[in-house]
């Protein structure tokens, strides 16, 4: 509703068929898009800024080997 508000499209990741053709849709959209992207909150998502901290704050995996990134390698 907030996107429609702005005339943007909004794309649901969790409310799609197939998430990856959704979101290679709103990737390849002409202008601006709103995506939803629900993470489990138990899902580690670095890097990540603390709640009232400056982006410089960021805290995360520092080393670029981590066992995520080798496995997708």
């Amino acid at each position: 509703i907030i996107a429609k508000g702005f005339g943007m499209t909004a794309y649901d990741l969790a409310h799609c068929h197939d998430p990856l053709e959704t979101l290679a849709q709103a990737i390849h959209s002409d202008g601006p898009c709103l995506i939803h992207a629900p993470i489990d909150v138990n899902e580690k998502v670095y890097p990540m800024v603390p709640p009232g901290a400056a982006n410089k704050d960021m805290i995360g995996d520092e080393n670029p080997e981590s066992e995520h990134l080798a496995l997708k390698a």
